[in-house]
C-alpha cells in the first residue's frame, strides 16, 4: 500500500532529471531549462517561451529585443519619419522620430508647411486656391491652370489631372465612389465624369475658361441618382448612342448655374441635356449648337425651373429642337428660345411640350423653324404666358408662333405674336388651334404676320378668346375660322370658334 509519504517522494524522483538541483536542496531551479528548445536556458534567454528570441539570435527592427542585450532595434532603427497630423502623406520636419517603418500618424517625405489642413503640402498642385507644393515664395494662383481635383467628402484629395486630360476623340474617365466637390480650374479636360450615385458638386473657375469636353467620343457628365450640382463650366462635344449627349441625369437631382452647354450629340433624345426622373433648377445656363434625334437642346420628363437660360441654335430631327418635355411640369422666368431648327418635319423649333403644364415669364422666344408651331408646339398641355414676346418665327406648315393639339390650352397675358411666317403652303401666321384647344389672349398684340390662309389665329377645331387685344398688318386678315376670314381690329375683344366663327 502507497502511503501519502511515498507518493510525495515518487513525484520528486519524477521531477529530478528534467531540471538541475544548483543548490543541493533536492529542487531544481527553472532557469536551468531549455524550455523554448533553442539551446539556451532560461538564465540566459530573455523569452524561454520563444525560440526565435535567444543570445545568439539576429536583431530585427520590430520593436522586440531578439538577442537578449536589453535593447530592442539596435543600429537598425535608422530611418527617420515627420510628423503628419493632416494625414496628406507629408510630414513636418521639426517633429521627427526614428524607426524601422513608419508609426502611426508619421510620413517619409517632410516639408509640409501646413500640417493642420491636408490640402497644403501634398507636393501635388490641386485646383483650390493654395500652395499644395509650400512653394510659398514663387507659387501664384495662375500655375492651378490646368488642373482638376477631387476633394471627397472624407480622405484626402485626389488630382484628377492626368485621369481627365484625355484628347478629342479620346476622352479619359473618372467614377465617383463618394461623395465630394470636383474643382476645375482654367483649361479643358477632356473626360466622362460619372457620379455613381453620390452627391458631387462641380465648381469651376469660369465658364469661359473652363471646359468640361465629352471629346466627341462619350458624354460629359453622366449622373445616375444623388445631388449633382455644377457651377462656372462649359460643358461640351459630348456624344452619345443613347440619351443625353452632354449630360444625362438618370436619377437624382441636378442644379446648373452660369453653365454653358454646347456641341453635344445624341442620336436618341437630349443632345445637351437630358433628364428623366431627374428634377432641375437651371439659371444662367445657355443650351446652344446641340443635335439629337428629339429635345436637341434639352430633353425632360421631371420637373424643370429654369431662370434666364437661354436655347439657341440647337437642332432636331423629331421635334422640340430647342426643348422638349413630357409628363412634368416647367416654370420658366426670362431667357430666350431663338434660332433652333427642328428639321424633317419635326414639331415645335423652339418648345415642344406634351403633357406638360407649363409657365413662362418674360422669355422671348424667336427666330426658330420646325414644320408646325415654329415658336411652341402643344400637344394635350396646358401652359400660361406673361409678358412674353414672338417673334420672326417660321413653320413650313402651320402656326408659326404656337400651335395647340389635343385639348391644349394656352392662356396669355401682355404677350406681343409678330413677324411670324407660314406662308409657305401653312395657315395660321400666330396661332394654329386644333383638337378641341382652347387659346387665350388678355391684352397684347397680333401683328405683321404672315399666312397661306390667315396671318393671325387659325381655327380648326377650338376656339379662341381675347380681350383688349390689338390686331394688325396680318396678312390675309386677322383670324381664320368656319371658312371665312376676319379683319378684327384694335383694342378687340370676341371670340373665335370652329362653332360659331369669329364674333367681336
Amino acid at each position: 500500500m502507497r502511503t501519502p509519504m511515498m507518493m510525495l517522494v515518487l513525484a520528486m524522483v519524477a521531477c529530478r532529471g528534467k531540471v538541475s538541483d544548483t543548490d543541493g536542496d533536492t529542487f531544481d531551479t527553472a532557469s536551468s531549462m531549455d524550455s523554448d528548445g533553442d539551446g539556451f536556458t532560461g538564465d540566459v534567454d530573455c523569452n524561454d517561451a520563444d525560440p526565435t528570441i535567444n543570445p545568439a539570435a539576429t536583431e530585427a527592427c520590430d520593436g522586440i529585443d531578439q538577442d537578449c542585450d536589453g535593447v530592442a532595434d539596435e543600429a537598425l532603427a535608422s530611418n527617420t519619419f515627420y510628423l503628419d497630423a493632416d494625414g496628406d502623406g507629408v510630414g513636418d520636419g521639426s517633429i521627427t522620430i526614428q524607426a524601422c517603418s513608419a508609426p502611426p500618424g508619421y510620413a517619409s517625405v517632410a516639408g509640409d508647411c501646413n500640417d493642420a489642413d491636408k490640402s497644403v503640402g501634398s507636393g501635388t498642385e490641386l485646383c483650390d486656391g493654395l500652395p499644395n507644393g509650400c512653394a510659398n515664395a514663387t507659387w501664384d494662383p495662375s500655375m492651378e491652370a490646368g488642373h482638376i481635383s477631387f476633394f471627397p467628402s472624407t480622405g484626402a484629395p485626389v488630382d484628377l489631372t492626368p485621369t481627365l486630360t484625355g484628347a478629342d476623340f479620346a476622352p479619359g474617365h473618372w467614377t465617383a465612389t463618394g461623395d465630394g466637390t470636383i474643382k476645375v480650374c482654367s483649361g479643358t479636360f477632356y473626360g466622362s465624369v460619372s457620379n455613381g450615385g453620390h452627391n458631387l458638386v462641380i465648381d469651376g473657375v469660369d465658364r469661359s475658361v473652363t471646359t468640361l469636353s465629352g471629346g466627341h467620343g462619350d458624354r460629359a457628365l453622366l449622373v445616375t441618382g444623388g445631388s449633382v450640382t455644377v457651377e462656372d463650366v462649359t460643358i461640351r462635344d459630348g456624344f452619345t448612342s443613347t440619351s443625353g449627349g452632354n449630360v444625362s441625369c438618370s436619377g437624382g437631382s441636378m442644379i446648373l448655374t452660369r453653365v454653358r452647354v454646347t456641341g453635344g450629340l445624341s442620336t436618341a433624345q437630349g443632345g445637351g441635356l437630358y433628364f428623366a426622373t431627374c428634377p432641375a433648377v437651371l439659371t444662367d445656363v445657355q443650351v446652344e449648337d446641340n443635335t439629337a434625334l428629339q429635345g436637341g437642346g434639352i430633353w425632360f420628363s421631371s420637373n424643370q425651373t429654369w431662370t434666364s437660360v437661354t436655347v439657341d441654335a440647337n437642332s432636331a430631327n423629331g421635334g422640340g429642337a430647342g426643348a422638349y418635355g413630357t409628363g412634368a411640369t416647367l416654370s420658366a422666368s426670362g431667357g430666350q428660345i431663338m434660332n433652333n431648327d427642328a428639321n424633317n418635319n419635326g414639331d415645335g423649333g423652339g418648345l415642344s411640350l406634351t403633357a406638360v403644364a407649363a409657365s413662362l415669364n418674360g422669355t422671348s422666344i424667336r427666330d426658330n423653324n420646325a414644320h408646325r408651331g415654329a415658336g411652341v408646339f402643344l400637344s394635350d398641355s396646358d401652359l400660361t404666358l406673361t409678358s412674353l414676346d414672338f417673334r420672326n418665327n417660321q413653320s413650313d406648315d402651320t402656326g408659326a408662333h404656337v400651335e395647340l393639339t389635343v385639348g391644349s390650352t394656352l392662356v396669355a397675358t401682355e404677350v406681343t405674336f409678330r413677324e411670324g411666317d407660314a406662308s409657305q403652303n401653312g395657315n395660321g401666321g400666330t396661332i394654329a388651334v386644333r383638337d378641341a384647344s382652347t387659346f387665350t389672349l388678355n391684352g397684347g398684340e397680333i401683328r405683321d404676320n404672315q399666312g397661306d390662309r390667315t396671318g393671325g389665329i387659325w381655327i380648326v377645331t377650338g376656339t379662341a378668346n381675347f380681350f383688349n387685344t390689338d390686331f394688325r398688318n396680318n396678312d390675309p386678315d386677322d383670324a381664320y375660322a368656319r371658312g371665312n376670314g376676319y379683319d378684327i381690329g384694335t383694342g378687340a375683344s370676341g371670340v373665335c370658334s370652329d362653332a360659331s366663327g369669329c364674333l367681336y
